[in-house]
């Protein structure tokens, strides 16, 4: 019992304790077991996991097993390691993460398939959400030197670091950004000018050769040689916070259907840019994505996007790393700026970002984001949304769990998960005073564009601003004939949902077509010409 918390237990020679020892107890014999490994535990990370895999199958039921299965999976034995450098084993083995010292409680009314499967799952929802929207943003930005890129934005695999990858199945590659077709030159990603001769595909879009016809190359015929073809050229560019990034957690995990899909949806931080209004390109997105639309306009567009949302991103991060990871574009820019509510989600109000900081912040970004970019390139920035949407929407609704998700909530922040303390909570003074903060920040946002754009601050920049407006979003559903809750993420109650980030491209579109009505261009007459020549042009 020495060693409970005890920094100075070696993890060398010492026995691992066995639930006989421990009575049985599975909280005792998870903080005991972590203990001994607190001090050392980078060496003897696999002795973690399968030390926490053996516990997981002394659980008492079937779904009690497999959810805390789900969440080993999930996390792996690098995560586990990189908590204890971080937390004790109090915490990991607590609410936060693994549950076995559970005492936080979730009311059900209608547990689908039952109360033990749903208590377990409630557990992994509250670790995933723990961890990758609470404490590792927390951990990153920690860690991040002042005037660094942290490694976890960039390519997981990456040898010419252009930071453009050529897999998509590992973190922030191919799914982020468009996939490299040459991984051991940095002269061959999206947003490179091709070579002269037309030989080489520099710019990775499929679109490489010469043009009988002509004697040109394919790439200046019918993507350079004029301002029709020129003008709905751009690259498209990202940044912003976890809804940017359409975080969302598998509703098909609570019935424990579709884990084979836990590796893939982990590695990517539960994050799905190929399916976000932004950057999304998958199938499953049409045609509802402005990457998607504005390659639709100009085939000679694709793969050239860059999504650089972060879970846990606010308005500081702009300047502070997310236009660093930019990788500077030989075209213009079409970029969308969009920290919509981490700037006042928080634990309390008096942690909410000031306007003051907020405007400060979004000046320095706008500056840096202007040094890197051409003449011509466009950026839309975009308010914080009013989040009181959430609370007002799903709080008498039934989450998948078959808890209200009002008492959802309240389990979250018991957990310390909560995303939003700030809005998330019963208190609707609170969500009031979060939501005028909010607004707040949008009128700092908009009078920095305004000013900007008077004065010609950045003379790289065309700047529009735009309201989150959740208004026009509810107002095609219910034209629709569909459920606002649609709009959100079922299993985190918080994040937009997939569906919605098929409307908000639809609205950003014509928001842009409606107040600069020249930002988009015009469609290329050779797309039929370059999709028959060049088929998919690669792919994705």
């Amino acid at each position: 019992g020495a060693c409970l918390l005890a920094s100075s237990c070696s993890a060398s020679g010492e026995q691992l304790p066995t639930l006989a020892e421990t009575d049985g107890d599975l909280c005792l014999a998870c903080v005991l077991g972590l203990a001994l490994f607190e001090n050392d535990a980078e060496r003897h990370a696999e002795q973690i996991a399968d030390f926490l895999a053996g516990l997981c199958t002394n659980l008492p039921t079937q779904p009690e097993q497999q959810a805390c299965e789900l969440i080993l999976e999930t996390f792996g034995a690098e995560v586990i390691v990189d908590l204890l450098q971080t937390y004790n084993p109090n915490y990991i083995c607590g609410d936060s993460v693994f549950g076995f010292c559970s005492t936080c409680t979730l009311p059900f009314v209608d547990p689908y398939p039952g109360p033990v499967q749903a208590r377990a799952m409630a557990q992994v929802v509250s670790a995933l959400m723990k961890e990758h929207l609470v404490s590792r943003p927390e951990r990153t930005m920690f860690r991040k030197a002042e005037g660094e890129v942290p490694a976890s934005v960039l390519p997981y695999v990456d040898e010419d670091k252009d930071y453009f990858s050529p897999v998509d199945n590992l973190p922030r590659t191919a799914l982020w950004r468009g996939r490299d077709c040459n991984d051991f030159t940095a002269e061959m990603h999206a947003g490179c000018m091709d070579d002269p001769d037309g030989l080489v595909d520099n710019n990775c879009n499929g679109i490489v050769g010469n043009n009988p016809a002509t004697s040109n190359p394919y790439e200046y015929d019918w993507c350079e040689a004029s301002d029709e073809e020129q003008d709905s050229r751009y690259s498209i560019v990202m940044f912003g916070d976890s809804a940017a990034a359409a975080f969302s957690i598998p509703v098909e995990w609570m019935y424990l259907e579709d884990l084979d899909t836990i590796v893939e949806v982990a590695l990517q931080e539960f994050d799905h840019p190929d399916l976000s209004w932004s950057t999304g390109f998958d199938v499953k997105v049409g045609n509802d994505s402005m990457y998607m639309r504005q390659r639709g306009r100009n085939h000679c567009n694709h793969r050239d996007y860059q999504n650089l949302g972060v879970n846990g991103a606010q308005m500081d991060d702009f300047p502070g790393y997310q236009v660093m990871s930019m990788k500077q574009s030989q075209y213009r820019t079409l970029a969308f700026v969009a920290y919509i509510g981490n700037d006042v989600c928080k634990r309390d109000l008096a942690d909410m970002t000031l306007p003051s900081e907020f405007r400060e912040q979004l000046i320095a970004g706008l500056q840096q984001l202007n040094d890197a970019s051409l003449p011509g390139t466009k950026v839309l920035t975009i308010g914080l949304v009013d989040g009181r949407v959430l609370w007002d929407v799903m709080s008498d609704r039934i989450h998948p769990l078959g808890c209200y998700y009002s008492d959802f909530y309240e389990f979250l922040t018991c957990t310390g998960a909560n995303p939003c303390e700030t809005w998330l909570t019963p208190n609707e003074a609170t969500r009031n005073a979060t939501s005028k903060r909010a607004a707040e920040l949008t009128n700092e946002m908009k009078a920095v564009v305004g000013n900007a754009t008077a004065n010609g601050d950045y003379p790289n920049l065309e700047l529009q601003f735009s309201e989150f407006a959740i208004e026009p979003i509810v107002n095609v559903m219910t034209a629709m004939g569909l459920d606002p809750a649609d709009l959100i993420e079922p299993v985190d109650g918080f994040h937009p949902s997939i569906f919605a980030h098929r409307i908000i491209a639809n609205l950003m579109e014509g928001f842009i077509e409606a107040t600069q009505p020249t930002w988009l261009g015009d469609h290329n007459k050779y797309n039929v010409a370059i999709q028959n020549a060049f088929g998919d042009q690669g792919g994705y």
